[in-house]
């Protein structure tokens, strides 16, 4: 119920707050021998780097499909064939 109240109160995308805050909880759950103050201080950190986390590799993914969206498909089989280790006309 936290993750949605606080998805809500900051128009942060649910997925975004959810997904984070489940990996700060399987990450506080799995810590052994630390104290309260040390898990409230880890499940803060991960939380945060868990949002900005995703809307970094978020802007990734846009920036790669926007590329790959405005070429043209010659360039970019090409692209791949080279990737794959064939010359630029097809020939090892």
């Amino acid at each position: 119920m936290g993750a949605s109240v606080f998805g809500l109160a900051t128009g942060t995308d649910y997925g975004v707050v959810f997904g984070a805050f489940a990996g700060v909880v399987f990450y506080v759950a799995t810590a052994t021998n630390i104290g309260h103050i040390r898990l409230v201080a880890y499940f803060i950190t991960s939380f945060i780097v868990g949002v900005l986390g995703a809307v970094i590799i978020s802007a990734m993914c846009i920036k790669f499909l926007t590329f790959l969206n405005s070429q043209d498909l010659n360039s970019l089989f090409s692209i791949l064939s080279r990737i794959r280790g064939g010359g630029s006309n097809g020939s090892k």
